[in-house]
């Protein structure tokens, strides 16, 4: 190989002008092996023809000079029109993934098909045409396309494809298959994480936790430095309550890797409003460094940025290594005013080479100094890297929104994904990336696994049996019993006690199908507060659908304000109820900006809320079905 002398692009060693930008190599005689345009010696695998000794050298300078511009001009043209094959193809993939941002699948079809037609041999173009048909629930021409792909893209290109035809078995409903092909990559490559992965989404929607536990070990034991195996690990240990493996795993993952994000985020999961356990479990980490770095987050996380940044001063500021911290540490200063401390340790960090979640984090450091050029500057930088990057979504749709190109970024991320569409779609969703309006167009649905097909919210997932009570326990420690009554007008009323008092008295009805409640007492948060009115909670909705709450809130000092908040039911998932792994309904809140918060519901047919976790502010309340009476 050999390198432009002009534009660096890589050469073929027998190319005599280059594919980027069209320079010349000059053609020389064959006594004479060196490039006048190159740094290479020029191939001689073709044989040239001889050049006679020439009669006049102005003459042959002519004769030369212009065959060597004639020359020039082709490779120019040959190289301007591969680069704009390379060019027209790329517009045509972005203009697919505008047209689905849009929500017009036939005419982001048709460009994915035209890209193809650039180049047959476009991995992403057949990706996002697959998905694109996934999306749409058309599965036959989603699976033609990934053998279509799978026939034409270059070998090492084929594992995307061959995941991705396996998570559209998931989204089809057809677990099985799905099975078989996640286990043929897995069999032929034990380094694929993603095939573990797959295989435990497999085995968790077949309802086997512990099989689909077994497999995430599995990816652990044969990949031990990998340290993205063991934040599946512990994600899944979290969602069945096994908080203190989850940490573990936590910990070795980022003894791998510390400039990460997943980890952080799990760990965030874990300990949000208990900060003082992490910190405590810290303390006891043997590897002074991490410990130190497990403290520092959790004080940065629950917004102590006087402690983080005496911990980061103290222990972690001469880790040259540990990217995370110093952004951390400089968005601390800066909400604790010191801008020029702050602006010290960006500068340090912008001479280094950082990865699509660092990048991601300077985003958000520029955002809260108020700089919205450079916050989107990063963030596109961090997309370019990780097209998947939840966060830089987030902080461009901020920054864009209600701009129509920020929703571009979110079809980008649904599409370059290894994910199946469902799970995607979740994490969108749940992280008010994805309007759920969008997801139900063009029978979107149909992509859910077909045991959630046919499910519907209805009253009986929120009004328990009338004949039991039932017993919570909020945040480990308090411990409340719901008793139900239905009233003579029709209507139920849930009434709420501890062990000495009634906390609140909620009266519902069922109305045209759905749920609506009515709060006549009780405080909501705010000094002098009630709920007024009515509020829709509970609609007859299929997964990945959505609706809106309104109700009033009467304030001693302000009077009637009437406020909004977005659900959205994100699909059946399985959680552990007293015990027991069972199927639960879970709903997503989004909250009015007033309150800054965000719930989330699970709810059993006739058992109603099994569990509820409430984040107002910077304290969360996680409630729990313990017993039923």
């Amino acid at each position: 190989m050999k390198f432009c002398a002009k534009c660096g692009k890589e050469m073929q060693d027998d190319a005599q002008f280059c594919g980027g930008c069209g320079y010349g190599v000059e053609v020389v005689p064959a006594s004479d092996n060196k490039s006048t345009f190159g740094s290479s010696p020029l191939s001689h695998d073709a044989p040239l023809t001889p050049v006679p000794k020439p009669k006049s050298g102005l003459k042959t300078k002519i004769i030369m000079g212009l065959t060597l511009a004639i020359l020039i001009v082709v490779g120019g043209l040959w190289g301007w029109n591969n680069f704009g094959t390379e060019a027209r193809m790329q517009a045509k993939l972005d203009l697919a993934v505008k047209y689905l941002s849009e929500n017009d699948y036939e005419k982001a079809v048709l460009a994915f098909n035209d890209a193809i037609k650039i180049d047959p041999k476009e991995v992403k173009a057949y990706q996002g045409l697959a998905r694109t048909y996934t999306i749409q629930g058309k599965y036959d021409e989603a699976q033609s396309t990934y053998d279509k792909g799978l026939a034409a893209v270059a070998a090492e290109k084929k594992p995307t494809l061959q995941i991705g035809l396996a998570g559209m078995y998931i989204d089809q409903g057809q677990l099985d298959k799905a099975e078989q092909a996640f286990q043929e990559i897995n069999n032929s490559n034990s380094s694929c994480l993603e095939a573990y992965f797959g295989l435990a989404v497999v085995y968790q929607q077949k309802g086997d936790n512990a099989k689909a536990e077994a497999m995430l070990r599995k990816a652990v034991e044969n990949n031990p430095n990998e340290y993205r195996a063991y934040n599946a690990l512990a994600l899944y240990l979290k969602q069945n309550n096994k908080t203190d493996d989850s940490f573990n795993n936590l910990v070795k993952s980022l003894s791998l890797e510390i400039n990460q994000q997943e980890a952080y985020l799990i760990l965030t999961d874990l300990y949000k409003g208990n900060w003082d356990v992490l910190q405590s479990k810290a303390s006891l980490i043997k590897d002074k460094q991490l410990a130190a770095m497990l403290q520092f987050y959790g004080y940065y996380a629950s917004e102590d940025y006087t402690k983080a940044i005496t911990t980061f001063q103290e222990k972690l500021s001469q880790q040259s290594s540990n990217q995370k911290a110093r952004i951390l540490a400089a968005i601390a200063m800066l909400k604790q005013g010191d801008k020029p401390g702050a602006e010290t340790l960006v500068k340090q960090l912008t001479k280094e080479k950082l990865n699509d979640w660092l990048l991601s984090d300077l985003a958000k450091y520029h955002l809260e100094a108020g700089d919205k050029d450079k916050a989107q500057e990063y963030a596109l930088k961090a997309l370019k890297s990780n097209p998947t990057n939840l966060d830089a979504i987030a902080l461009l749709q901020t920054i864009n929104s209600p701009d129509a190109s920020a929703k571009v970024f979110t079809a980008q991320a649904l599409l370059y994904n290894w994910k199946p569409v469902i799970k995607v779609k979740e994490e969108l969703i749940t992280r008010s990336l994805l309007n759920p309006e969008i997801v139900t167009n063009n029978n979107i649905s149909k992509a859910e696994n077909k045991a959630d097909t046919n499910i519907q919210l209805t009253p009986d997932y929120w009004i328990p049996d009338l004949n039991k009570k039932y017993v919570y326990i909020i945040n480990n420690k308090t411990e409340t019993t719901d008793t139900w009554i239905h009233e003579a007008d029709g209507s139920y009323t849930c009434k709420r006690q501890d062990s000495t008092k009634y906390w609140s008295s909620n009266q519902y009805a069922i109305q045209d199908e759905s749920v609506t409640w009515m709060r006549d007492g009780g405080n909501d948060g705010l000094s002098g507060s009630i709920q007024s009115g009515i509020k829709y909670v509970l609609k007859p909705v299929v997964p990945g659908q959505g609706w809106e709450n309104t109700y009033n809130l009467v304030i001693d000092a302000v009077g009637i304000r009437e406020y909004r908040e977005t659900c959205t039911f994100v699909g059946m998932e399985k959680i552990n109820v007293m015990g027991n792994s069972s199927m639960a309904a879970h709903i997503h809140v989004n909250r009015t900006k007033e309150f800054k918060g965000e719930e989330d519901y699970w709810l059993i047919k006739n058992m109603g809320v099994v569990k509820k976790t409430t984040q107002y502010s910077k304290s969360i309340y996680i409630e729990e079905l313990i017993n039923i009476n």
